[in-house]
């Protein structure tokens, strides 16, 4: 099985799962997978290819000289697993985030691979905070929302009792 094979036809599966670290290095351990989310879209955003996607196929960059945001160029996975021979770390909850890209010349990133004990700290690391606003971005909130229906315990109360919109 490869990375790629860890989508969400395989959410509720106990298994043993390698997933690639932020090092180039793998990670391998024994546990239930969680859930699964995509900011991906099959449809490339207007603004960021005027004239088309033939004309422009990279997005154009902005007034602030970055790229636009196009999430059929660029988008994230996030995956949540519950591990359970705990021979990654001592705490239970792995969030693993990667970045892709169909953009030629741009590879796949990972952020370093987030242990966490509680179900409280699994809401947290979701949660996006900018000056006063708090809020779950979609796929967060679509990945939290999917973990809670398979870890029907603590992550469920802790998603029922969560006050993030």
């Amino acid at each position: 099985m490869t990375f790629s094979d860890i989508s969400d036809e395989r959410v509720g599966e106990r298994g043993t799962w390698t997933i690639p670290s932020e090092d180039g290095q793998e990670i391998s351990f024994s546990g239930l997978f969680l859930a699964f989310s995509s900011s991906h879209s099959d449809t490339h955003h207007f603004r960021a290819h005027p004239e088309g996607i033939e004309k422009n196929p990279i997005p154009i960059l902005d007034s602030d000289g970055k790229s636009m945001r196009c999430s059929a160029c660029r988008w994230s996975e996030f995956r949540i697993f519950k591990e359970e021979d705990q021979r990654v770390g001592l705490w239970p909850y792995l969030i693993h985030y990667a970045g892709l890209s169909s953009i030629p010349g741009e590879v796949t990133r990972y952020r370093p691979v987030k242990e966490l004990l509680t179900a409280r700290e699994v809401i947290e690391e979701l949660t996006t905070r900018q000056g006063d606003s708090v809020r779950l971005s979609v796929p967060a909130a679509r990945l939290l929302a999917q973990a809670a229906e398979i870890d029907n315990g603590n992550l469920k109360e802790a998603y029922d009792a969560r006050r993030v919109p």
